[in-house]
């Protein structure tokens, strides 16, 4: 199969998943619909920004901002989501006489989730979606917008080897770069690195050996995890911070009981933050282990030895 065809094929895929999940986000009622469609919105978009040579038509410049609009939109309801789902756990952690306690801030959670919800409902129900919908579905099928060549699936995979690879060495680079003392965006940055390596992997993981780029797949995302966790914390610490912003705002008192619960959880979150960030030189050691940088060398640099040992 052609590098057109093959790009034209699975980012038709994702075109069709965000579709399919656009109705579900709107009801609101299951957060993996917001999850599935985010993600391939964000995949899409990091495609095209690294596909830009490849692709003939100069609109692509446009995508790419859309699908930035479009991530972007659904940000803050999925912030929410994860901050309602892991207050459970949180919750369960704190002494049981202080759990109750916590309502305020999970109802505090629940009203700004319907604020969000109604914002995203709307940009996902506005002229701009949908022309970006039609657009994209139009830009895909029509033959001239990627180029023609009859690169084999061989050489498909040679190109997002490319990639793949130089988005492999920056996350070493920055992940190399972080001390105890780093700031915490040192850490966002990587994650988001993380992210676009991750995306292309899935992207073309159809051009390499199932069970070898699937394992390595498994390795990036148990390190993501942890980045993953650590920007959690900061967002519900935001999320905290802004909650009690908004009690002072309107002049409203909270009882003793929801200030004793609120210090305990700021103290949780603070807590595996600082954990998060004492394990990270031990998590970057694993993923940045000879064994695996041999595995990611195998699979995306040297074609003639990869092709031999898969």
């Amino acid at each position: 199969m052609t590098f057109a065809n093959t790009t034209r094929s699975i980012l038709h895929n994702l075109l069709n998943i965000i579709k399919r999940n656009k109705l579900g986000t709107i009801k609101g009622h299951d957060p993996e619909f917001l999850h599935d469609l985010r993600i391939a919105v964000r995949k899409s978009r990091s495609v095209l920004a690294h596909l830009k040579a490849e692709l003939l038509d100069n609109r692509t410049k446009r995508y790419i901002n859309e699908f930035a609009w479009l991530g972007q939109a659904t940000t803050p309801v999925r912030d929410l989501d994860v901050c309602l789902s892991d207050l459970d756990d949180y919750s369960n952690n704190a002494p049981e006489k202080y759990r109750h306690s916590l309502q305020p801030f999970y109802t505090y959670l629940q009203h700004q989730r319907g604020i969000e919800q109604k914002k995203l409902i709307k940009r996902l129900q506005s002229k701009r979606f949908n022309k970006l919908i039609k657009d994209w579905h139009a830009f895909l099928i029509d033959p001239i917008t990627i180029k023609s060549n009859q690169n084999t699936s061989h050489q498909c995979s040679n190109l997002f080897d490319q990639f793949i690879w130089k988005l492999y060495c920056q996350v070493l680079q920055q992940g190399k770069a972080i001390k105890p003392k780093s700031p915490d965006e040192d850490l966002h940055t990587l994650r988001k690195t993380c992210k676009k390596l991750r995306y292309l992997m899935e992207f073309s993981a159809s051009l390499y050996p199932k069970r070898k780029i699937y394992h390595a797949i498994k390795e990036l995302k148990s390190f993501q995890t942890l980045l993953g966790d650590f920007q959690d914390c900061s967002v519900q610490l935001v999320m905290l911070d802004d909650f009690f912003k908004s009690k002072r705002a309107a002049s409203d008192t909270l009882t003793k009981g929801t200030l004793k619960a609120t210090q305990i959880l700021i103290k949780l979150l603070q807590k595996k933050q600082k954990s998060t960030r004492k394990h990270f030189s031990d998590a970057f050691k694993v993923f940045s282990s000879n064994t695996n940088q041999k595995e990611f060398r195998l699979l995306f640099v040297g074609t003639s030895i990869k092709r031999e040992t898969s």
